[in-house]
């Protein structure tokens, strides 16, 4: 490191001189200095007194500027403390109660503190005033930290004092007892702490704590008093000022590294850097202000794409200058130099060197240390080899192994001004070295004599070795480059006004200088390229150039193309690759690579070809040099082949046509679209170049958009399933159906495609025209359904039985998808597909109760039951999948009405209805479980009408049955009020509500145990209306064995004719046969052990035909007969379901609905 005056002046107060304190602005255009009794102004650049500010009685000791330029303070030995403007105007003063010792601006809020003898205080604009606190002993110093959120404050009494930024303390850190801290400063430099403070005490003791008080580090010894500290660099270095009359750059924690600016006269009591330079102030006691400008030694050293270099004074960057990784290496010391050579690394110290060498990781960018040398070298120059040190002082070389030994010793005749380590065996390495007498000398480790080699005019200043050997470069002191041949000492060229020269380590004739504005690269006899540059050169590999510009080091990119062409244009395409080799563009491999197809250099134009991965040209090369080596070709075919690859059609077509291939022109020009031109070398009555030209031309029609030139084309070539192909993407059914037409009977596979394209472009009847051409009356069948074109298919089903289940089960289940089920279950028995029938209403069943429409799915159920009647299965099955669904029809046909009234705010049912209903849904759904059906909604329907029938003893016992049930939350409330109804009311049934047995005239409990909707005295099962669900007043008998079902009917209808003529002659016996059916009742009722009652002939004489119904079932099961009881009651049934009805209410559901409310068949009244 330089430190050089940029001014010095000197203060001519006769009372004071000495420079206690001094600071910048923050943009560094000012320095304010602390001068006896007054506060001096200067302008930092040349150095002028700008004013001199007198306010203070005393001599001033402290100054300080606010980071935001405003303003700046200054405090006294008169106890006062003085704000200033930027403007060097005097704003504010405030007292101590004894001298100012140390003042600081807050870096963020800009508060000030003030520290005298006794106290601190703070000061800040927004608070208009000055709030002090007791110190508790003499204050020489104070620091904050750089988030303005703490401060320190050193004391004579020999403590550090941390307190917050509103004064109060917060930690203490105790020293030596009785030595006092002269200055403090915080650092960031630390790693993993924001802050660490750092004290000099009085007796040159330097010491590290972070905010929390701990000791950090080892305490450094100085060797004189330490006055004024400060940051440098960015926090990486501290400059100290002291008694020693120096001032001293130390690392950040406390490495002493050099002098800056010499010894003065006298001690130096303040320093201070500046705030965007370099730039450093320091004032001395006896008035002296200095102010120097520092500028950095670039030490470094380089070896092939390695660049090691000096940071921070104390750490060693190793840089890789390819992939731009760094890796660092703390030395803890000044490094004096560096050198580098393959793998190893010298470093120079203060006293040592350390050789390092690549440890064994994958990057190779990782070191360890190799050897230490420990001994004081003092010398011009350093170079390392594999096994030795170069020492270089003035004429002297000395070559030192690693332990310190010297080996051997040079005396040259000139002073060595430059040393390049060229290469060789281990410890035999050799050394070109430059004088400034012009001599290059060249030196062998193993050899104690020097040879000299080459002479230029002047002292050398930079040389370099060709990769080969066989050249030499030399920059003199005058500026010229000298290249020389090696074994001829020839001079080859020379240039002026170059700095500095390097060759490239990958190529030959490479070889790249500088001068003070442009970078040179010159390659071989060819003129050298130029481009703007400030710096030297100092490597070349390939394309990159490494350059020192200032301090640091560039990688510049250089085009080496143009030399590569130029090589190319000489013929020299070895040179070209080589070129080429060291890095260009994708494009310029293609040139290479045609340039040397061209020309037939094959292994040079497929090295290019790879390169760049382009296989077509790798292709066209293979084929070329199949060709030759076969001996196939001749060279005007080859030359063909490489003018069609680079786009010189018409060379090509001519070389091929001389060559006697014209069908490589064809299909060239073919390949290229350009079917007219490919058309003039057709020979003549060659049908198959024809058609191949055509479907080429097809195919090219296609991609720009003209699908029907295009099909049209390829019908004419014989292309015709290409043809159906494209006329079906493009959707032309009129066309495709013309080609249909006009193609052959024979020609079935097309005919097939055709007729499956129209059939998805939804051309039926197309489809269904080209399927008769073929005779194929299955695919036809497909074709109508899918169009669901039904008359059609049922004439084709007319024609063909066989296709009936093709044509009527897909007609059957669109039936069933449009609602339409009646239909559907006769297209599905035509169909024969009664199992899929059953499956279709399954699932339509289950939706409908899903869905909550329960009518639906009793109407399903009841297709059910009467479509499980044809299933092939033993007759029982049939009876018991029969009532399965016929008694699940009945449930859901009741529980819709149950439903709706839970749902729904209104209901047109009359309690009694609901009552009835519920009633029938309690004695249905015992002990058996129906998906959709809950049991506490019946249960709650007739709890409801159970209370407003005053039923009071149903009411108990359903409340009873909800016990054991979860009961919603939104019911509760109603069930314990209808419960407390209840209890209150007497534990009775209305008797009208009673179930009338009229069999044996009994009158059954609502509720009773067996529940089974029978009668609990004689059994008799209970017959219901199906719409109010009331019991109705019949009682159903059986015929006598011998008695057939016509038989019974005719003696039945019979007896209305005959009846007549009894009553009219015999009145007795008339009255007796008319009782027969109520004699046989009254035979029960003395306790018959048959609940069933059997008939025989005279009974069946004797019955009214009126109060008869004769329900036909369909087989397997019986024909039922019923007698009404009240005949003044008119019954009647449905012929569809066989349901029975009140009539009235019977004819009010057909003129509401249109059909049976229970199987929606239309139907009329049945007595």
């Amino acid at each position: 490191m330089q430190a050089s005056p940029t001014w010095v002046d000197k203060v001519q107060d006769k009372s004071e001189q000495c420079i206690y304190d001094l600071c910048f602005n923050p943009d560094g255009t000012q320095l304010v200095i602390a001068a006896g009794q007054q506060v001096l102004v200067y302008e930092t650049n040349e150095g002028t007194l700008i004013q001199p500010l007198k306010g203070h009685k005393d001599i001033v000791y402290c100054v300080c500027y606010a980071r935001d330029g405003k303003k700046f303070a200054s405090g006294s030995a008169d106890k006062s403390v003085i704000i200033w403007t930027s403007r060097l105007e005097g704003i504010l003063k405030y007292s101590h109660n004894e001298a100012v010792q140390a003042m600081q601006f807050n870096p963020v809020s800009h508060q000030l503190l003030s520290c005298s003898l006794s106290d601190i205080a703070l000061w800040s604009p927004e608070q208009k005033a000055v709030v002090k606190h007791k110190s508790r002993g003499r204050v020489n110093c104070c620091a904050w930290t750089n988030d303005g959120q703490y401060l320190a404050i050193g004391l004579a009494s020999g403590y550090v004092s941390i307190r917050n930024k509103n004064g109060e303390e917060q930690t203490r850190i105790d020293r030596q007892n009785g030595i006092p801290i002269w200055s403090l400063l915080w650092n960031r430099q630390w790693e993993d702490l924001a802050e660490v403070l750092c004290i000099a005490e009085w007796n040159g003791t330097l010491s590290f704590y972070s905010i929390s008080g701990k000791s950090l580090g080892k305490d450094r010894q100085l060797n004189f008093m330490p006055l004024k500290m400060c940051n440098f660099a960015g926090d990486q270095y501290i400059l100290i000022s002291g008694s020693n009359r120096q001032c001293l750059l130390m690392t950040y924690d406390g490495i002493q590294l050099i002098n800056i600016g010499g010894t003065f006269s006298s001690w130096v009591w303040s320093c201070a850097v500046h705030p965007n330079s370099t730039h450093v102030a320091l004032g001395c006691q006896d008035g002296t202000i200095t102010y120097l400008q520092l500028s950095w030694d670039v030490i470094h050293g380089l070896y092939g794409d390695r660049y090691a270099y000096r940071e921070n004074m104390t750490d060693v960057i190793i840089q890789n200058l390819i992939t731009n990784q760094k890796v660092r290496i703390k030395c803890k010391d000044l490094i004096y130099r560096i050198a580098v050579y393959r793998n190893r690394l010298a470093v120079q110290l203060s006293e040592r060197v350390i050789i390092y060498e690549p440890s064994n990781s994958n990057d190779g960018m990782h070191y360890r240390i190799y050897e230490k040398l420990n001994q004081t070298l003092n010398c011009n120059l350093l170079v390392v080899t594999t096994n030795n040190l170069i020492l270089c002082t003035e004429r002297q070389l000395q070559s030192l192994s690693f332990n310190g030994t010297i080996e051997r010793e040079w005396i040259l005749d000139g002073l060595i001004t430059y040393i390049k380590v060229v290469g060789g065996p281990i410890g035999q390495e050799c050394l070109n070295v430059g004088l400034n007498t012009g001599y290059i000398v060249k030196i062998y480790l193993d050899n104690p004599f020097p040879a000299y080699i080459i002479k230029v005019e002047g002292s050398v200043r930079c040389l370099d070795i060709s990769s080969l050997k066989e050249k030499i470069a030399v920059v003199s002191d005058h500026g010229v480059l000298s290249v020389f041949d090696l074994y001829t000492e020839e001079k080859l060229q020379e240039f002026q006004n170059v700095n500095s020269v390097t060759f490239n380590n990958s190529f030959e004739d490479i070889m790249c200088f500088s001068s003070g504005e442009y970078l040179a690269i010159k390659v071989g006899d060819f003129a050298e390229y130029r481009q703007k540059f400030s710096g030297l050169v100092m490597g070349h590999n390939e394309s990159k150039v490494y350059c020192l510009n200032g301090s640091s080091i560039v990688t510049l990119e250089v085009p080496l193309s143009l030399f590569m062409y130029q090589y190319i244009d000489i013929g020299l395409f070895s040179n070209a690759y080589n070129m080429a080799c060291l890095g260009v563009a994708d494009s310029d491999w293609f040139a290479l690579g045609t340039a040397a197809l061209e020309n037939l250099e094959l292994n040079i134009a497929y090295s290019s070809f790879a390169r760049i991965k382009n296989l077509k040209y790798i292709e066209v090369l293979s084929e070329v040099e199949e060709k030759l080596k076969s001996g196939e070709w001749g060279r005007e075919a080859c030359m063909a082949t490489a003018a069609a690859a680079m786009g010189k059609l018409k060379d090509a077509a001519k070389l091929f046509q001389k060559a006697g291939l014209q069908q490589y022109a064809l299909t060239m020009y073919s390949d290229l679209r350009m079917f007219d031109i490919a058309q003039e070398f057709i020979v003549s009555g060659n049908n198959q170049d024809r058609t191949i030209l055509l479907r080429k031309r097809a195919e090219w029609a296609k991609s720009l958009g003209e699908p029907r030139a295009a099909a049209e084309m390829f019908l004419s070539a014989g292309d015709v399933d290409r043809a159906i192909n494209i006329i079906a993407e493009y959707g032309w059914i009129d066309m495709l159906i013309k080609v249909g037409r006009q193609l052959d009977k024979a020609d079935r596979d097309n005919l097939t495609v055709i007729a499956k394209k129209l059939k998805k472009l939804g051309a039926t009847h197309g489809a269904a025209e080209i399927f008769n051409r073929l005779g194929d009356d299955p695919d036809v069948a497909d074709v109508l359904v899918e169009a669901q074109a039904w008359p059609e298919a049922f004439e084709l089903a007319e024609r063909n039985p066989k296709l009936k289940a093709r044509i009527y089960g897909p007609y059957a289940r669109w039936l069933a998808e449009t609602g339409h089920f009646s239909e559907a279950q006769e297209a599905f028995q035509i169909a024969g597909q009664s199992d899929e029938s059953v499956m279709v209403l399954i699932m339509l069943a289950r939706n409908a109760v899903t869905e909550k429409r329960f009518r639906d799915a009793s109407y399903f159920y009841w297709l059910l039951s009467q479509i499980s009647l044809n299933l092939n299965k033993t007759v029982h099955e049939l009876q018991t999948m029969f009532l399965q669904y016929y008694e699940k029809a009945e449930i859901y046909y009741a529980y819709h009405e149950v439903h709706k009234y839970v749902e729904e705010p209104f209901t047109s049912l009359m309690p009694e209805a609901l009552f009835n209903i519920a009633r029938f849904l309690l004695t249905k759904t015992e002990n058996i479980q129906i998906e959709g059906v809950s049991r506490f909604t019946i249960i709650y329907t007739l709890l409801k009408q159970a209370s407003l029938l005053d039923a009071n003893k149903l009411t108990m016992q359903l409340l009873e049955k909800l016990r054991k049930t979860k009961i919603p939350v939104n019911q509760l409330s109603q069930l314990e009020i209808s419960n407390l109804n209840a209890r209150a009311s007497s534990y009775r049934d209305p008797e009208e509500l009673l179930p009338l047995c009229y069999k044996c005239s009994t009158f059954n409990p609502l509720l009773p145990s067996n529940n089974q909707g029978q009668c609990v005295q004689c059994g008799l099962k209970f017959q219901y209306s199906f719409v109010m669900f009331e019991i109705l007043p019949l009682v159903e008998f059986e015929l006598e064995e011998n008695i057939s079902d016509e038989e019974a009917e005719k003696l039945i209808n019979d007896s209305l004719s005959s009846s007549d003529d009894i009553t009219t002659t015999n009145q007795f016996s008339v009255t007796s046969e008319i009782d027969l059916f109520t004699a046989r009742l009254m035979k029960y009722e003395e306790k018959s052990s048959s609940s069933t009652i059997i008939v025989g002939r005279n009974v069946l004489k004797s019955m009214d035909p009126c109060t008869v119904l004769i329900i036909k079932w369909p087989k397997p099961f019986k024909t039922k007969y019923f007698k009404n009881l009240l005949p003044d009651l008119q019954i009647t049934f449905c012929k569809s379901c066989l349901k029975l009805f009140h009539s009235d209410d019977y004819e009010l559901a057909l003129l509401r609905h249109g059909y049976c409310p229970f199987c929606r068949t239309v139907n009329k009244i049945s007595n």
